[in-house]
This record gives structure tokens, sequence and C-alpha cells, in this order.
């Protein structure tokens, strides 16, 4: 490939990669596209990062996919697992999954081991995993999209959201790659120079090897663009949640939050229930919240039109 073709072929992949994150290189800035920048206040506290992350509504027919979590110090997140596995043994209950936690049998009894609870006990239980999240720093995040605007998206669209390259389309049509990319960025924002975010997302054997092969590219794209993000970024890991219990809290946040996307329908003054309130309790920014709507769709399609016409 000649070294024009190849630099235009860089350039659009990482510009792709600045649009879907917010994270605006100068060529996004000279734009003018008055799409969402992100400047956090980095986290000096702490001597390395965590993010645990999960994912919800993945299914093909699910109005919205999204990947939500927390990212805090280390030393937080074990004063957190000691006390949280505190409760789940005081309740006798092996592992937290929000569904399990919400769902009833065609009896309409409780299942799992939350069948013979009554309410009190229930809400007390809940409460109890609720009050543990706030009370270390751990901060929330959400990124989501629309699949009724994804799905109006080319093939080559969606792919090279996804983390693919033009004339090496191998990236699957999943748009949860296109969130989990947003978190990577949006949470390392928040890193000091020094300071490097180490994520480990819910295993799933359908999604676990791209975003491996995803992240990688990710960081070779940031490197090789010289952009200092790349140091920011640590190892990418994935667990289960039986054995990263962070994982079980990233669980109840995704679900509260594809839970909040279904009854907003995108308006974002929608009240929030309770439980989504409270795992919502170190809240940082609404920067750590996106969903990728028809605005936002638009702003990236203007962008990656810019340029390419730039480039021509």
């Amino acid at each position: 490939m000649p070294f024009a073709v190849e630099r235009r072929v860089l350039e659009f992949a990482f510009f792709t990669r600045a649009i879907l994150t917010g994270h605006s290189p100068e060529s996004t800035r000279r734009t003018g596209s008055g799409v969402l920048t992100f400047q956090a206040h980095p986290c000096k506290d702490v001597g390395m990062l965590r993010a645990y992350m999960d994912d919800s509504g993945t299914h093909n027919d699910s109005p919205y996919c999204l990947i939500a979590g927390y990212w805090g110090g280390i030393n937080q997140w074990r004063q957190f697992e000691h006390e949280r596995q505190r409760v789940l043994r005081a309740y006798n209950v092996p592992e937290f999954h929000a569904w399990e936690y919400w769902a009833r049998d065609k009896n309409k009894e409780r299942v799992g081991p939350y069948k013979g609870w009554d309410d009190t006990r229930r809400k007390t239980f809940l409460f109890a995993l609720l009050t543990i999240i706030g009370k270390y720093k751990i901060y929330p995040f959400a990124h989501g999209v629309s699949r009724s605007e994804w799905n109006k998206r080319s093939t080559e669209e969606r792919k090279l959201l996804c983390g693919g390259e033009r004339g090496n389309l191998t990236a699957p049509n999943n748009p949860m790659f296109m969130a989990f990319q947003t978190c990577v960025i949006r949470t390392s924002a928040y890193c000091d120079p020094d300071v490097a975010m180490h994520f480990v997302l819910d295993s799933n054997q359908n999604t676990d090897a791209w975003a491996s092969i995803c992240y990688v590219e990710l960081k070779r794209l940031l490197a090789r663009a010289g952009d200092p993000m790349a140091d920011r970024l640590g190892d990418l890991t994935f667990s289960e949640s039986i054995r990263a219990l962070p994982l079980q809290a990233a669980d109840l946040l995704a679900y509260e939050a594809f839970k909040y996307a279904i009854w907003a329908k995108g308006d974002r003054k929608a009240k929030v229930r309770p439980a989504y309130m409270m795992a919502l309790q170190n809240f940082r920014s609404e920067q750590d919240f996106w969903l990728y709507d028809a605005e936002r769709f638009a702003n990236i399609k203007r962008l990656a039109n810019a340029i390419t016409d730039r480039g021509a």
C-alpha cells in the first residue's frame, strides 16, 4: 500500500475513534463540528486504576446495546470486595445477577437464591449492596448505542465503528464494540499521565476475542498518532463475576442503565428509579453517560465526511 494511502486509512480509522469517543485530536477541533469533547479531571489519589465492565442488551432484538461499570483505585476495590462478600454471605447469595434478582417464575414467585424472600428482606439486601457502592471511591459510567440508529448505517460504517479499518473489515457487526471503545477512552481520560487504567470485562466467549483485538488496535492507533492517551490504557483482562465481585456491581449498573434507556426513550430529563439513583451515587460527569442516538450518529457522519474530503 502506498504511504499516502496508508496514511489516509490510518487517519480515517483514528479519526473515527476520535469521533465516537469524543476524544478530540487537533484535526477534530478544526472541523468546528460541535461534537461534544471531554476534559476529565485527573484522579491523582491512586497509583493504579481499574475499571470493571459488563454489557446489557446485546441480543439482536434489543432496542439498545450498552456497556456499563465502575472505575476506581485498587485499594478502594479491595475494601469494596471485602465488604460486599460479607453481605453476600450474610444473605446466602453465592453470586448477584440483576436479572435474577428481579425475575419471577410462571407462578410469579421469586427465583434462585431469592425464592421465598419477602419484600423487606429483598429490599434490605439490595440496599446493602448499593450502600457499599456509594461508600467507596468507585465511579460509574455507561455508554450505549441505539440499535435502530445503528441499523441505518452501512455495513462498512458499522464495522469501522466496531474497530475495523477500510481495506481490512474483519470486524463484527456488533454495536457493543462501539460502546466498548467509548468506555475505554472516556474512562482513561481520568488518569494522570503517569497512571494507567486497567480494564476487566465480564467474560463472554462470543465477544472476548474481538474485544482483545479492538483494544490492542485502539492502543496502537493512539500510539502511532503520538497521543499520550495510549500510555493511559493498561491491560484488558476477562473474568467471571463469581471470581471478580466488582463485575457484579457492573452487572447491576448495566441492567439499570438499560432499563432507564428503555423507559426514558431519549428524554434526558426522565426520572431515575431509586435503585439506579443509588447506583449513581458517585456520579462525576454526564459525559460518562453517552447514548449514540440520531444526533450523535449525524455528528459522526458529518465529521467522517469532512476528514475524507480533506484527504482526497
